[in-house]
């Protein structure tokens, strides 16, 4: 009697057992399927982080054009613009001054900054400012 007692309740059982043998792993495909196309998705940003390498859709060109439109830039070349993080970018740039603003650096150097924050969200900068007559020494 107790035999046939434990085989209705495993029989009973084994419906329910063969459909957790079933969705135990189609549950797992789909939740290591969402894990790696999250990875695939977010890795790229990292991958571009870890190689120093610009930020998508950023123009060196439009930064240069537009850093030469202030007042006491004459030219703008060696720019080079990279990732620090999620948010932030850091451009390093030769920047060509005209001689009358050459007394002023430091003011030009905020008006500079403050420009690339603005309009580039660029963090960081570092900027090497030149005199024309010597601007021929500067190997681009």
């Amino acid at each position: 009697m107790r035999t046939r007692i434990v085989h209705s309740a495993r029989s009973a059982c084994w419906p329910v057992t063969l459909r957790w043998i079933v969705i135990n792993p189609l549950i797992t495909l789909l939740i290591g399927g969402y894990v790696l196309f999250m990875s695939i998705k977010e890795g790229g940003g990292l991958v571009r982080m870890l190689m120093l390498a610009a930020p998508l859709g950023f123009d060196r060109d439009d930064v240069a054009n537009s850093l030469s439109g202030l007042d006491g830039v004459i030219d703008v070349h060696h720019v080079h613009v990279w990732v620090i993080d999620e948010r932030r970018f850091s451009l390093e740039a030769h920047v060509v001054v005209s001689d009358d603003h050459w007394s002023r650096l430091a003011q030009l150097k905020v008006n500079i900054r403050q420009h690339l924050k603005d309009d580039y969200q660029t963090e960081h900068s570092t900027i090497e400012f030149e005199q024309r007559e010597k601007m021929d020494n500067c190997t681009v």
